[in-house]
């Protein structure tokens, strides 16, 4: 085995990685095969079989580069990218060696310190008036051992109304329970369906559909049968024990899940074209309030995304 990792090793510019399958099955049969995973579990085996070959190092110089905000992409490659970079964390804990660090920002310090056993990580914050217009250089410089690290950015923007994006096309409307005029004006207690409308631009495998409510609105938990009725042929599937496996035929979603903040549909298989998702809402408060876009996602392909445009609802006494 150790032998074959070595082999099909791709190394370049000190880094390490083993390609992931090109073909990723079908339906349940899906492996979520990635490069990324496939480098952790290789670096797990290494770190059993020879935690002291060059191909370690490198393997987690690789991984730490694909590393993001929110993790190394979906949640199957941050789990086993977790559990390949714990396994080699806990080898280094038992080793005393430090690694003393320094960063700058346009030539200036800004944090300087050591890792070792005792304390493996640390975060450093680059105040916001130690950069300047245009581009800015962040050095790391490390002395006595190996150090590992990741830069991310964040930055915030105000913005009355957020416009649509993405691949995926998302459209959200607002109707009274009864009523088919789309309208974004309501009055306390009345029962609102909202209404998404999801257009795929290609298979997505996974899905997951979620949709922010605004302040003014609280989502009707349906499978409590007390005001949506209309949620009947979700709840009562006398055919199966298993029917909800198989909603999908029906509602075109596995699952539905209901928060106080947000509603979220869960598909494993989804076709190109148009798909609409609803649920129910009750105005609860009255006042001006900003609805957050609705977004639709493939979990485990960043590439098929897209969120709708914002939205502004009112709500009368």
């Amino acid at each position: 085995m150790l032998e074959r990792l070595t082999r099909t090793a791709v190394r370049q510019d000190g880094l390490a990685h083993w390609n992931g399958a090109e073909t990723d099955g079908h339906y349940h049969a899906k492996t979520m095969a990635s490069t990324t995973r496939s480098t952790a579990l290789a670096l797990s085996a290494l770190m059993a079989l020879a935690p002291d070959d060059p191909l370690v190092t490198e393997s987690v110089r690789y991984l730490m580069a694909q590393r993001r905000a929110d993790g190394w992409g979906s949640t199957n490659e941050t789990s086993f990218t977790i559990l390949a970079l714990t396994d080699y964390v806990v080898a280094r804990e038992r080793q005393t060696t430090q690694t003393r660090f320094t960063v700058t920002v346009n030539g200036a310090e800004v944090a300087q310190g050591a890792l070792g056993a005792g304390q493996l990580t640390t975060r450093v914050t680059i105040p916001i008036d130690a950069l300047r217009a245009g581009p800015n250089a962040v050095a790391v410089t490390a002395s006595g051992g190996p150090l590992f690290y990741s830069a991310v950015g964040r930055w915030f923007a105000p913005a009355a109304r957020v416009a649509a994006d993405g691949a995926i096309g998302i459209t959200r409307t607002y109707t009274l329970r009864n009523g088919r005029a789309v309208t974004e004006t309501f009055a306390v207690g009345d029962i609102v369906r909202v209404n998404l409308s999801v257009n795929l631009p290609r298979e997505g495998a996974f899905m997951l559909i979620e949709d922010s409510l605004s302040g003014g609105l609280a989502p009707i938990n349906e499978r409590l049968n007390v005001t949506a009725h209309d949620a009947w042929a979700s709840t009562n599937c006398s055919w199966s024990d298993d029917c909800d496996l198989f909603s999908w035929d029906r509602l075109g979603y596995n699952q539905k899940e209901i928060r106080d903040d947000r509603v979220s549909f869960f598909v494993t298989q989804m076709s190109p074209g148009t798909h609409t998702f609803s649920y129910l809402a009750r105005a609860l408060r009255s006042g001006r309030f900003t609805a957050l876009p609705a977004t639709a996602s493939a979990m485990y392909d960043a590439t098929l995304w897209g969120r709708s445009a914002s939205s502004i609802l009112v709500v009368s006494p």
